[in-house]
C-alpha cells in the first residue's frame, strides 16, 4: 500500500504527538477535535521545558497519545490513493469518503477515519483509519 505512513501492530491503536487542549494530563482522556486520545506525556509547554523537561520532538501544545482504535494512518494529497484532504481540516476532525472523495460531512456508513497531523518530516495531514 503506497499510502501507508505507519500503523498499530500491537492492536492499542497508533501512538502520535498531537496537539492537545490546554489543561490535558497524562494519563487522562480527552479529546482532539472528535477524537478521543489518551495523552502518554504532560503537554509540552514552555514552563515545563525549564523545570522538568518535556520528551523529545513536543512542540509547546503537543502530548504523545495513543488513539484508540485507529490502526492505520495513510497520507493525502494529489497522487494518493486517497486523494486530496478537504479545505480548513483540522486536527481530530472527522472524515468521510463521498462518492470516491474525502469529505467533511457525511454518513455513518461513510465515516472512515480522522485528520491526523503527519509526523515529521512530512508534515501536512492524513487520515487515521478507524479499526472494526
Amino acid at each position: 500500500m503506497k499510502n501507508l505512513l505507519t500503523y498499530a501492530p500491537d492492536g492499542r491503536g497508533l501512538k502520535l504527538k498531537l496537539p492537545v487542549p490546554e489543561g490535558t494530563l497524562e494519563g487522562v482522556p480527552t479529546r482532539v477535535g472528535d477524537l478521543l486520545v489518551l495523552p502518554t506525556t504532560p503537554r509540552a509547554t514552555a514552563a515545563l521545558r525549564q523545570t522538568t523537561g518535556v520528551p523529545q520532538g513536543l512542540r509547546n501544545g503537543e502530548a504523545s497519545c495513543d488513539i484508540p482504535g485507529l490502526t492505520h494512518l495513510l497520507a493525502t494529497g494529489p497522487g494518493t490513493e486517497l486523494g486530496v484532504l478537504f479545505d480548513g481540516a483540522t486536527p481530530g476532525q472527522k472524515v468521510y469518503r463521498v462518492n470516491g472523495a474525502l469529505a467533511s460531512a457525511g454518513t455513518d456508513v461513510q465515516h472512515i477515519g480522522f485528520v491526523i497531523p503527519l509526523p515529521e518530516p512530512v508534515r501536512g495531514f492524513g487520515v487515521g483509519i478507524l479499526g472494526n
